[in-house]
């Protein structure tokens, strides 16, 4: 459920989520699970997932008329292709600011706030249903205690276009061939402080993708690596 709540904008409260979610049932006359909204918000723009009073209504219809519908689950989630990089600085940083900057790795774990991530492989997968890029990665919880890890930013990409990864695929395992240790789904887990796991994230693809870099990405800021690091591909 906390996966519905970070993707609506700005993140409401939990009860906003669960809401959400019974609401949407009741239009449906079905169960639905969080997961499944999820995989939905996530095709949405985030100027479509207000969380606002005023937003409600048109969110709860949009994603109507896409859970009705069949076979999108398979379709890709597509953003542009990151334009600046997040360490990019202007003139104005100081001197301190700028070795700090030069200092970044990019070879190690790729880090935000407390968490961290490192690749052990990239694979795709085809089937008559769709086309899965599978990203195993390692999640770190860097901090004392224990934390919710959320990867919404983590994409692959190649020049023109970011692939956003499905909450649905993800926890259904789609295309994954998992290796040894994997604990499955990255698409929400609970660690305990200074605790790491091995797990997947699932993208749909286009037929012609060839993604060729993986990271966060934000907006236009994005802090990519080559997807040569990982293994496997």
């Amino acid at each position: 459920m906390d996966l519905v709540r970070i993707l609506l904008e700005p993140a409401p409260d939990i009860s906003v989520a669960r809401e959400l979610v019974r609401d949407l049932g009741r239009h449906l006359k079905r169960q639905l699970s969080a997961v499944t909204v999820a995989d939905a918000l996530a095709r949405l723009t985030p100027r479509q997932r207000g969380s606002g009073p005023q937003d409600r209504a048109f969110v709860r219809s949009v994603l109507l008329q896409r859970l009705r519908g069949d076979g999108w689950t398979a379709n890709p989630i597509v953003q542009p292709a990151a334009t600046h990089d997040v360490h990019d600085h202007d003139e104005e940083d100081s001197d301190e600011e700028h070795a700090h900057e030069q200092e970044h790795d990019e070879t190690g774990p790729l880090e935000d706030g407390s968490w961290s991530w490192r690749v052990e492989n990239f694979t795709i997968a085809e089937a008559d249903k769709g086309r899965w890029g599978v990203l195993h990665l390692w999640l770190k919880n860097g901090a004392d205690e224990v934390r919710d890890g959320q990867p919404v930013a983590i994409v692959v990409s190649d020049a023109e276009h970011a692939y956003s990864w499905s909450p649905l695929a993800t926890q259904q395992g789609t295309g994954s061939k998992c290796p040894d240790g994997c604990r499955g789904s990255l698409a929400s887990v609970a660690l305990e402080g200074e605790q790491e796991v091995l797990g997947h994230l699932i993208y749909p693809l286009p037929a012609d993708a060839a993604p060729d870099k993986w990271g966060l990405q934000i907006g236009e800021h994005g802090h990519l690596r080559p997807i040569e690091e990982a293994a496997g591909k």
